[in-house]
């Protein structure tokens, strides 16, 4: 059962597998974006969950930079045995460490501090709670310098985009992926990739950029339709940036 998005994709084949895997790092379109994007190894209550992305970003209303990724990894599309919720996060969560997609940067674990918003919603859950697939968490320090923008005014049908990631192909180095915005269904944003053979596996939270590196959406997997042709979808910013500014100033009051 995919909920809400059942009738987006029904003429689709899901895939949303988010396990990590062994890549090659490659040259980037928009240099400076890829920095600012990982792989997450989660130290959790049930053991260590190593899938999909994070990025870091930064909201005028949070003092701290973020960590943002993809509700739905801390549950069976991630490895999990079942799924948690946006309020289980902070009791589920308790360290983080990142390896940057360039092959780079390596940050040792840290202590984590979820900001994740007690009504985000996995893409697959049957309602809507507000804020969508999101997780999100306090980032160290030293990432402050790389977080990417949120981005403050929505895509429009036929932009541009790229999702930033490594992806499952030795043949494709590259970390930036384009797009084309082809409009939104059931609160979430469809894109079609321009190039061919793009693998969606373990891509579900990485960032989603207009052209000038803005974030955009939440990359929260993708799917091959009847054509051949590879689509993503994403949790736009005007889902979440509200909620999660709002967790950011309830944390900075505790």
């Amino acid at each position: 059962m995919l909920g809400r998005l059942s009738k987006v994709i029904s003429a689709l084949t899901l895939i949303t597998l988010d396990l990590v895997y062994s890549h090659s790092a490659g040259a980037a379109d928009l240099s400076r974006v890829p920095a600012a994007v990982f792989e997450p190894t989660f130290v959790t209550t049930e053991g260590d969950l190593r899938a999909g992305k994070v990025f870091a970003a930064t909201l005028p209303a949070c003092k701290d930079a973020l960590l943002v990724s993809a509700l739905h990894l801390f549950g069976p599309s991630g490895g999990m045995k079942k799924q948690s919720s946006g309020s289980q996060i902070a009791a589920l969560v308790t360290n983080i460490s990142l390896d940057d997609i360039a092959g780079k940067v390596s940050i040792e674990k840290f202590r984590a501090r979820s900001l994740t918003p007690d009504k985000a919603s996995c893409c697959t859950d049957k309602a809507d709670t507000g804020a969508g697939d999101i997780a999100a968490f306090a980032a160290p320090e030293e990432l402050r310098g790389l977080a990417l923008r949120v981005a403050t005014r929505p895509v429009k049908k036929g932009d541009k985009v790229f999702v930033i990631s490594s992806i499952a192909s030795p043949a494709v180095t590259r970390l930036s992926h384009a797009a084309i915005a082809e409009g939104m269904e059931s609160g979430y944003w469809l894109y079609t990739y321009l190039e061919p053979g793009f693998v969606v596996r373990a891509t579900s939270g990485a960032p989603v950029v207009n052209e000038a590196g803005e974030v955009v959406a939440i990359n929260l997997g993708g799917a091959t339709s009847k054509t051949g042709k590879m689509m993503g979808y994403g949790n736009p910013a005007v889902n979440w940036s509200a909620a999660l500014a709002s967790m950011c100033q309830r944390s900075a009051g505790d």
